[in-house]
């Protein structure tokens, strides 16, 4: 032992190796085919919301504003949806608040201005099974082997 009381310690030290597995686990894969598959559902919708406006709406502007609409919707999405399957647990987050502040929103509309919901019974269908998937994928995100991975991938940082 050194006499010195401002040496460091002479203990070994190593770092510890994490216990869990960095592979990406199943359903964090389906999780995040599942997101994508309820973006691409709506797709069908808004084209057909650009190609049939409303009474009073200029179809050029509504072209237009669609376009950009989706292009900032792609663009999160994508965002989101990498940073998921890459691990980051921050995206699975945002994901359900950005979810329940959707279905919040959907629900307001609907029972504020029913009409603007006048659709098509399909696209209808298919909205309604992009909410349900939505839902389900961001659970899945938190599912306890999701969990797990997204805990491990924050550690290996």
């Amino acid at each position: 032992m050194n006499d010195n009381p401002y040496a460091p310690p002479a203990a070994p030290v190593s770092d510890i190796e994490p216990t869990g597995s960095l592979e990406r686990p199943r359903v964090v894969v389906l999780a995040v085919r599942i997101l994508w598959a309820s973006f691409l559902l709506v797709i069908p919708g808004a084209i057909y919301g650009m190609m049939v406006p409303q009474a009073g709406v200029p179809q050029a502007l509504l072209i237009v504003f669609s376009i950009i609409g989706m292009g900032i919707s792609f663009a999160i999405s994508f965002w989101l949806y990498t940073a998921s399957w890459n691990g980051k647990g921050y995206a699975r987050w945002i994901l359900v608040v950005l979810n329940l502040l959707g279905l919040a929103f959907i629900a307001w509309a609907f029972s504020t201005m029913p009409a603007a919901f006048k659709t098509p019974w399909p696209f209808q269908a298919l909205n309604v099974l992009s909410n349900i998937l939505s839902v389900g994928g961001n659970a899945m995100l938190f599912a306890p082997g999701a969990n797990a991975w997204f805990r491990e991938m924050k550690r290996s940082r």
